[in-house]
């Protein structure tokens, strides 16, 4: 069998594509990975069976795998036309009339399809319907990409980390608060995040790279501004970053309560203990065992300051977390399920 698959350019691929087609190659079928604005687009549709759509929305391309009778697959990690106001795709999404056009955008590729495979029930349920048959495969652990040597922390700051895009405006908003009471209760906690949340600075330039300020009342002596890093170094960066703590906090709406657990598996490979939002990660932390959780700004201050405090605590959360994700998140115990339904 010859796969192709068009991916969107982002990290997620890492999750949802490069495992599955190594898997695929190693059972000797014929695999292109691509992204969708590569050159001659058109002839490597023509020469697969199959060609998987990344959230991935072009009309022509869909309609040229239809007319060649190729199995189509859209693979689908987010929720498309629904965002916060305060998300950079807003303009696109939102009001009314932006809506309607992007449901019949989506009508008339996801009718096409015929699989959609979505990260968790709750995206199969808004759009699955849509395609003529869907199916959940959740994200798992690659292992060959994230398992990196383990790097502690040897100075005496808590190093306290945040990861994420520049779509987690609201949440970052949302645990400010949290982190000045902490910043100010604890001289020695250092709080870094990347990817997102600017920095202080009159400097244009570099508030076109940073972004925009989102932490004007934290201490600057405190925190630490960094870019976000190509998906394929990742891995390495976030294994060198010697946090003590990380966290993950998500605003509750109806946008990310589409979105999957990636972070608890990235820091827990890393043996980072974590803080994460009750209201979504409640089902996959044992509070105290694997992980800390908090909806209330109450609950993330007594949390953080929990963790900064027992430094035995952070050791065996750490531990916990990475046990549980090599016993139970590891793709390799799951992704022939994937093949089988792909090939079908």
């Amino acid at each position: 069998m010859k796969v192709l698959a068009l991916h969107n350019n982002s990290g997620s691929r890492y999750y949802r594509l490069i495992p599955q087609m190594r898997r695929l190659q190693q059972l000797g079928h014929k695999v292109l990975l691509e992204p969708h604005d590569a050159e001659n687009i058109a002839e490597k549709i023509k020469w697969c069976d199959i060609v998987i759509f990344q959230m991935i929305f072009s009309q022509p391309l869909m309609d040229l795998a239809k007319r060649l009778k190729k199995k189509i697959i859209f693979e689908m990690d987010d929720l498309i036309h629904i965002v916060p106001k305060d998300h950079y795709s807003y303009k696109e999404t939102g009001g009314i009339r932006n809506k309607i056009k992007w449901w019949w955008r989506m009508y008339r590729v996801f009718r096409l399809c015929d699989l959609m495979i979505t990260t968790n029930p709750t995206l199969a349920r808004k759009y699955g319907w849509l395609a003529k048959k869907s199916f959940v495969f959740r994200n798992f652990i690659d292992l060959p990409h994230w398992l990196k040597e383990y790097h502690p922390n040897t100075a005496n700051r808590i190093r306290i980390l945040w990861a994420g895009s520049t779509s987690h405006t609201p949440d970052l908003k949302m645990i400010e608060p949290v982190m000045k009471r902490i910043l100010e209760e604890y001289p020695q906690a250092q709080f870094i995040y990347i990817g997102h949340g600017g920095i202080k600075s009159s400097d244009p330039m570099a508030q076109f790279v940073y972004g925009k300020d989102l932490f004007t009342t934290l201490p600057d002596n405190q925190r630490e501004a960094m870019l976000s890093y190509p998906p394929n170094v990742w891995p390495y960066v976030l294994s060198t970053l010697q946090a003590d703590i990380a966290i993950a906090p998500l605003e509750k709406n109806e946008f990310n309560r589409h979105k999957s657990t990636c972070k608890y598996l990235e820091y827990s490979i890393n043996k980072i203990p974590a803080v994460y939002s009750k209201w979504f990660y409640g089902q996959d932390i044992q509070h105290g065992f694997n992980g800390l959780l908090a909806d209330t700004p109450e609950e993330w201050y007594d949390c953080l300051r929990l963790l900064i405090k027992n430094d035995i605590m952070r050791k065996e959360i750490g531990n916990n977390s990475f046990n549980s994700v090599m016993e139970k998140d590891d793709i390799r115990k799951y992704i022939d399920n994937w093949i089988d339904e792909v090939l079908k």
